[in-house]
């Protein structure tokens, strides 16, 4: 064997050609390009389900304040879409809590020494989320006088962020209708 043929196989063994080299990089760019694809999916997602847990527990948060002031109010009035408490006797001249639904706004409305405020909970345009449903319902009983009275008072508050709708339930009843 010639010393030439010797060295053509060896300078051809030393190395990868140029059309290995272009597939290579070809397979390593569909490879990352893949990976990133996947990776900016989970953020999305992971953005998305954290701005949906956010309103999920804003709501959560909500309901608990009102079944908070239902508890303690002396007074229940409810509708279909809106409850109005009338809070105990306090030194800070509040006399009634009202919310209702309004334009798939949930609103606060207080009344302080004959001054009524509102406030939007949700639905307002900066959190993306609206209010399909504030269903009130209650059932009527008796306290501990014999007295007719609301005695649980069922809430239900569907919410949608940007297209993802989601149910939210409570219940509470006025403690000053028992006996303790």
């Amino acid at each position: 064997m010639s010393s030439n043929a010797i060295n053509n196989r060896a300078t051809r063994q030393a190395g990868f050609s140029l059309v290995e080299m272009m597939i290579a990089i070809a397979l390593m760019a569909a490879l990352l390009v893949s990976l990133g694809s996947a990776m900016k999916a989970a953020l999305d997602s992971s953005t998305e389900n954290a701005k949906l847990s956010e309103a999920s527990q804003t709501g959560r948060s909500i309901l608990n304040r009102i079944c908070q002031d239902i508890r303690t109010a002396t007074a229940v009035t409810t509708t279909s879409t809106s409850i109005t408490l009338l809070p105990p006797t306090n030194a800070s001249g509040l006399t009634q809590i009202q919310y209702d639904l309004t334009d798939s706004k949930l609103y606060l409305r207080r009344t302080v020494s004959g001054t009524q405020t509102s406030y939007v909970l949700l639905g307002d345009t900066t959190d993306n989320v609206s209010v399909e449903t504030f269903g009130i319902t209650s059932q009527t009983g008796t306290d501990y006088k014999d007295v007719s009275c609301i005695a649980t008072v069922n809430i239900q508050l569907k919410l949608d962020y940007d297209g993802n709708e989601f149910s939210l339930t409570a219940s509470a009843s006025p403690r000053q209708n028992q006996q303790f």
